[in-house]
């Protein structure tokens, strides 16, 4: 990477998108977060045209993934399910409270740490006591 500048950044359905223009040896390209992929601007030549083809796209794969497939592999997987089920609601919940305050709701809900999901990664201390955000 030569150069990285952060254009923008775009609240969409729920999300932050943070839209960035990479310079590299051989390409330009529109970087665009959450989750994060890039798009080449010889192909992709606006950043509003990008956003919105990221933010389609993004969309069609998150309705895929979300929910189990089918009802035999929500049984066989129940206790991993509820798990997953409960994160992602405390973290739905954590996203829209004040800042600071989100950090004692999350505290021991991820079974195991480090753990990302989406924007939000969560840290363990050695001794499990300490959570930290960024």
């Amino acid at each position: 990477m030569l150069h990285g500048e952060k254009v923008k950044s775009e609240h969409i359905f729920g999300s932050d998108h943070d839209c960035w223009d990479v310079h590299t040896n051989k390409d330009r390209y529109w970087v665009i977060t959450s989750p994060t992929n890039l798009y080449s601007q010889y192909y992709f030549r606006s950043l509003d045209y990008s956003l919105s083809f990221h933010v389609g796209v993004m969309a069609r794969i998150m309705a895929r993934q979300r929910g189990a497939p089918d009802d035999a592999q929500k049984a066989r997987l129940t206790p991993v399910w509820r798990r997953w089920e409960k994160a992602a609601e405390t973290l739905d919940t954590a996203l829209q409270l004040p800042d600071g305050s989100s950090s004692r709701l999350v505290e021991g809900t991820l079974p195991r740490q480090p753990a990302v999901l989406g924007t939000l990664a969560i840290w363990k201390s050695a001794d499990g006591t300490a959570s930290h955000w960024k």
